[in-house]
């Protein structure tokens, strides 16, 4: 964990990237020139769920114009980058609220959410109840 910290998310994303085109490579799959970035993105987003998500940045940082980024990800991802990164969010929080005990204040901003409320609308607008409703009926 001390190493990961001192590390840092953008090394996370880039460590993934080779790790995910290596693995590819491994396994003969095709080196797609634009599947690898894309996995680049995915690994980007993951490793930076708390960040607000400006897709102008994330384009040009993969060396993408805006309309051509937003083509290639919805290609791959089948949703706009907003929409995938709530996503992203929405499931690490599931992960946190089957696997912990943490309160849902804690677990919102763990998910990259702002506040709890934030994570409470974007929740129960995904799944029809609130976290804190979906944790008890999980535990059963």
């Amino acid at each position: 964990r001390a190493a990961a910290a001192a590390r840092g998310p953008q090394t996370d994303w880039q460590l993934a990237a080779t790790l995910a085109a290596a693995l590819a490579d491994c396994l003969g799959m095709p080196g797609d020139e634009q599947v690898f970035p894309l996995m680049a993105v995915d690994a980007y987003l993951r490793a930076n769920l708390a960040a607000p998500l400006r897709v102008a940045e994330v384009a040009g940082h993969f060396g993408w114009s805006v309309r051509r980024f937003q083509t290639l990800f919805a290609e791959a991802f089948g949703d706009t980058p907003h929409r995938y990164q709530t996503r992203l969010r929405l499931d690490r929080a599931l992960q946190l609220l089957t696997q912990s005990t943490l309160p849902l204040a804690e677990i919102a901003l763990a998910s990259g959410y702002p506040d709890q409320t934030t994570f409470t609308r974007s929740f129960t607008r995904r799944f029809g109840q609130p976290p804190g409703a979906w944790r008890a009926a999980a535990r059963g």
